[in-house]
């Protein structure tokens, strides 16, 4: 078996050579076999401060955060408290579409395996922040249709994931950033993260960075995150 040693100096041997990384700001590798594990940094976290990339920085998750949204939403069915194949409406009664049949017939299951069919996939509204965001972002979603009906067809859902948070909150009668605390972070012992935008400012965090479409030359991202009510989603974790 190769061990972690061999591995970390073929990594920095990639992380030294210029070529390797055109086009890429920096990063953090991490790599652990059994209980022996290797972490190494590389360039720039901030364009904007040259902040440098620390083996402890953080990042953003963005739709990874769908898995977690899930993890949360299925602890709520493993008590009983969600039933996967109920109408979302049960949970949450304002939960509405341009097409109230369809909104009628959309479960919480084909909120988070992309089987609701939403047609949202560009809706960002960002002039709502924190607990009450995911509850502003529903108030677009009624002048919203489908694009099939639910349940039988896949179509990538961001809006589905912004209703499963919505039944996480009202559920656990907590914002869904607080909600991912008490029920995910919390009991996994993940100490460093959170789904609280301005946490990011007490710890080193990395900032997006884009080619400049004129002179190709990397720029930091102008925008840290999209809307916080696609927090459900993947924007704020």
């Amino acid at each position: 078996m190769t061990s972690v040693r061999a591995i970390g100096d073929r990594l920095q041997a990639l992380l030294d050579e210029p070529a390797s990384l055109e086009g890429v700001a920096g990063g953090v590798v991490g790599v652990a076999i059994g209980d022996e594990g290797i972490v190494l940094a590389h360039g720039s976290a901030n364009l904007n401060t040259h902040q440098p990339f620390t083996e402890d920085t953080g990042f953003l998750l963005g739709s990874v955060t769908k898995l977690l949204t899930t993890t949360v939403l299925m602890r709520l069915v493993e008590r009983g408290l969600v039933d996967l194949d109920a109408p979302a409406q049960r949970y949450v009664p304002d939960f509405a579409l341009s097409d109230k049949d369809a909104a009628a017939h959309i479960t919480v299951r084909m909120l988070v395996n992309h089987t609701n069919g939403i047609d949202a996939d560009a809706l960002c509204p960002h002039s709502v922040r924190g607990r009450d965001a995911s509850r502003h972002y529903m108030s677009y979603l009624t002048k919203l249709g489908v694009l099939f009906e639910p349940g039988v067809c896949v179509h990538y859902s961001n809006p589905g994931f912004v209703v499963a948070a919505r039944v996480i909150e009202e559920i656990t009668g907590a914002p869904f950033e607080r909600a991912i605390q008490i029920e995910l972070f919390d009991p996994a012992g993940m100490r460093e993260a959170t789904a609280v935008q301005t946490q990011a400012f007490l710890r080193r965090t990395a900032v997006g960075a884009y080619a400049d479409p004129e002179t190709k030359a990397l720029k930091a991202s102008h925008v840290f995150t999209l809307g916080e009510g696609l927090a459900g989603g993947g924007t704020t974790v």
